[in-house]
């Protein structure tokens, strides 16, 4: 299974990608404007899990991560934020971090199952 954790943002986003089968995990920046995440996210083997820590306009992603049947949880990116640790800044979280977030937090409301 592909599990990608994505941080979003308007123009852009930080994904992160594990294989479970092979155990590796890789990183890049997508942007958005230019075809290059749409492209991305078609190339994955559906459905891939796909956790996104995202605020402001997602719709048209999220409806494209719907149509490719990837399963899609979301979380509230001014939630999330109140549960990081002071100690740890933005760029020391592991690149999974969004969805290492969202199997912790789920039933704290801080994520959203969107569906497939």
């Amino acid at each position: 299974m592909i599990i990608v954790g994505c941080d979003f943002h308007h123009g852009w986003q930080q994904v992160a990608v594990l294989d479970t089968e092979t155990g590796e995990v890789t990183e890049c920046k997508l942007v958005n404007g230019n075809g290059e995440a749409e492209r991305f996210y078609r190339r994955l083997p559906a459905p891939s899990l796909i956790g996104i820590e995202a605020c402001g306009n997602i719709h048209w992603f999220l409806d494209l991560l719907q149509q490719l049947g990837h399963e899609v949880w979301m979380g509230d990116a001014a939630k999330i934020r109140v549960s990081w640790s002071r100690q740890t800044p933005c760029r020391a979280r592991p690149g999974l971090w969004p969805w290492n977030q969202c199997k912790k937090s789920a039933s704290a409301g801080e994520w959203e199952y969107i569906g497939p």
